[in-house]
């Protein structure tokens, strides 16, 4: 008989016992639950130098506003997989307060302040933050508050590192150039483009001298790695593409690069349009300061005169002639700005044209992959008189068709392997930089912002005051009537299906441990073993039942001790015969455990004269292609009587 765990039958009983405790106190919880409402809160601390004064690192005033903005609350829903049609992100904005955290001295000094109209020189640089959630926001709202708070301190702390520590990465998106009807010259320059743009971000990021642990590579590796990429593997695949005049189209491709001629042609244009303006303007100014000579005439005046003819205010009524009344000094400074932004424009589009004539005259056979005259053609003599206006490369010589180009699919596919071997090692360092860059803003902005405690929730009605005294009062009878049921039903089960010497289920009790089974199909790892110790007579004789009994008990003990577990069920189903049925295990898992239990005989029988012998027998549901509890059983037995007795000295 076992002996009485009270908390193992309440453990058993423990549903009924708190469905039965709570049925009292489920008025006052229901009524309160849908009204109870979470507030959780951590307190944070800003740390850089200039924090006392209010300044961020990049010198912008601290705003801890930012801490629930959009941009950071659209990382807590990617973050926590929330979707907006379920969740109002301006309403949980609304829940969320920061309050600055000062001492009684500090806000004594503050309140003199403010009653003379004078502000505090130093700002506070503790906060505490907190969200509040209710029924409404989630189906757990004290978790959700405090997964929320969480994340969006975590959030936060990498987006003030990207706002006012370190910048975030933005690499060009490159895997999509292969739905795009781009020929392969085409890829090649967007690639370039990409790591162009890519190694301008790690200008200043290669300093830094972080590296990840994540990713394993620091700024300056992965800017040594892309410029490799770009002067050996951009520089290969520009060689290769227009060495081969390798192309999908070629007529497609010719005016792609016609219309880009074209394209910056207009540009040029309207560029030289605002350069010949503000060349006028800059020539009158120079004209009016030789008069002036060694007059009165200020520079001011100069200035003054020479803007009348330019800045005109077109917010003036009809027919009145109003101008701008400006800052002519500065003024003149953005003119000349913008007079050499608009020439450095226009001298790079006359690069671009130059390349693109030089690919035009690639693909129409007019120069070779070096850049030599071979042969004076154009795509398209329509272009001729534009293109001779300028001297373009194409037009001087005759004009005469394009020689057609066909590439071999042997070269396509090795332009194609080409690119797409860039491709997937620029995807590879792009998503080691974004990873590296994210690592490090997480270590900024945890630099620069302190998180001084855990988050924790307290919630607004202490719910268990109004269902106390009915839960605990019906918590104690039901705990005492499951101990009443538990030990009852042990009673009888003892009794009734378990074999009082050896403490294991009797034959009567593996029937109804086998009913269970009968009318479901095995699983694939049921496994029954069965052990029958042997010459049971003769050690009856030879050392007598009581010595004999012993042994059998102690084959018990090491029986169960071997195939413990959840899932194994252990009968005795006859004098000296053993059953053992395993839900999870396999054959080759059941033989380990019997070739123990071996192991374990053998020690005892050398310090035992009466020693064990058994046959065994295994069948696995899975193995022997039997799903039925009795066939696998009887097989089991079948197994075991072909074998030979384990004689164990």
């Amino acid at each position: 008989m076992k002996e009485i765990k009270i908390f193992s039958y309440i453990r058993k009983y423990r549903a009924p016992i708190v469905l039965f405790s709570l049925l009292m106190g489920v008025l006052f919880y229901m009524y309160f639950s849908g009204r109870q409402v979470y507030t959780a809160q951590a307190i944070i601390q800003y740390t850089n130098s200039e924090a006392v004064n209010g300044f961020a690192p990049d010198d912008t005033e601290i705003d801890p506003t930012e801490i629930y903005s959009s941009e950071v609350m659209s990382k807590v829903f990617d973050k926590l997989g929330m979707t907006y049609d379920e969740n109002n992100m301006d309403a949980i904005r609304a829940a969320v307060s920061v309050e600055a955290i000062q001492t009684d001295e500090e806000s004594a000094v503050q309140t003199a302040l403010n009653e003379q109209g004078e502000v505090a020189a130093e700002k506070p640089t503790k906060y505490l933050v907190s969200f509040s959630a209710n029924k409404s926001d989630a189906a757990d709202p004290e978790k959700f508050s405090v997964d929320l708070l969480s994340a969006m301190l975590n959030a936060y702390v990498e987006t003030y590192a990207e706002n006012h520590v370190n910048t975030a990465v933005t690499p060009n998106a490159i895997s999509g150039i292969y739905d795009q009807d781009y020929d392969y010259i085409e890829m090649v320059e967007i690639l370039e483009d990409s790591i162009s743009y890519t190694l301008e971000q790690l200008q200043y990021k290669k300093n830094l001298g972080f590296r990840s642990a994540d990713t394993g590579y620091s700024f300056e590796d992965l800017d040594r790695e892309i410029r490799l990429l770009r002067d050996i593997n951009i520089s290969d695949a520009y060689a290769y593409i227009l060495g081969n005049r390798i192309t999908k189209d070629q007529h497609t491709l010719l005016a792609k690069y016609e219309n880009r001629i074209e394209n910056s042609n207009l540009g040029n244009q309207a560029s030289q349009s605002q350069v010949s303006g503000i060349e006028q303007i800059i020539a009158s100014y120079v004209a009016m300061m030789r008069r002036s000579g060694n007059s009165g005439l200020t520079f001011e005046y100069i200035l003054d005169n020479v803007y009348d003819n330019y800045y005109r205010d077109l917010n003036a009524e009809p027919g009145v002639e109003a101008y701008q009344n400006a800052d002519t000094t500065t003024e003149y400074d953005v003119l000349m700005k913008h007079y050499v932004s608009e020439r450095t424009d226009f001298e790079e589009a006359l690069i671009d044209i130059a390349y693109y004539e030089y690919i035009l005259g690639v693909y129409t056979g007019s120069v070779d992959e070096s850049g030599n005259v071979t042969v004076s053609v154009t795509a398209n003599p329509a272009n001729t008189a534009a293109a001779a206006a300028d001297g373009s490369l194409a037009l001087q010589a005759e004009a005469v068709a394009a020689t057609p180009i066909v590439s071999s699919q042997e070269q396509l596919d090795t332009a194609y392997v080409l690119i797409k071997d860039l491709t997937d090692r620029l995807d590879s360092l792009y998503q080691s930089l974004v990873e590296t860059n994210a690592e490090y803003n997480r270590y900024a902005g945890a630099e620069n912002i302190s998180i001084l405690t855990d988050t924790i929730t307290t919630p607004a009605l202490n719910l268990p005051v109004y269902a106390a005294l009915s839960v605990v009062l019906f918590g104690i009878i039901g705990c005492v009537l499951a101990i009443v049921v538990g030990r009852l039903s042990e009673i009888f089960e003892y009794y009734a299906f378990v074999d009082k010497k050896l403490d294991v289920s009797n034959r009567t009790g593996c029937d109804r441990y086998i009913g269970k089974y009968v009318k479901k199909v095995l699983s694939s790892n049921y496994t029954c073993v069965y052990m029958k110790l042997t010459e049971i007579d003769v050690k009856n004789k030879t050392y007598g039942r009581e010595r004999c009994d012993v042994m059998i008990a102690d084959f018990c003990r090491i029986l169960k001790e071997k195939f413990a577990g959840k899932g194994n069920f252990i009968a005795l189903n006859g004098p000296g015969q053993f059953l053992v049925f395993a839900e999870n295990m396999n054959k080759p898992q059941a033989r380990a455990c019997v070739q123990e239990i071996g192991r374990v005989c053998t020690d005892y029988n050398m310090e035992n004269d009466c020693k064990i012998s058994y046959i065994c027998g295994i069948s696995c549901s899975g193995e022997d292609d039997i799903y039925d509890i009795r066939r696998l059983m009887i097989s089991a037995i079948n197994k075991a009587s072909a074998s030979p007795v384990r004689r164990i000295s």
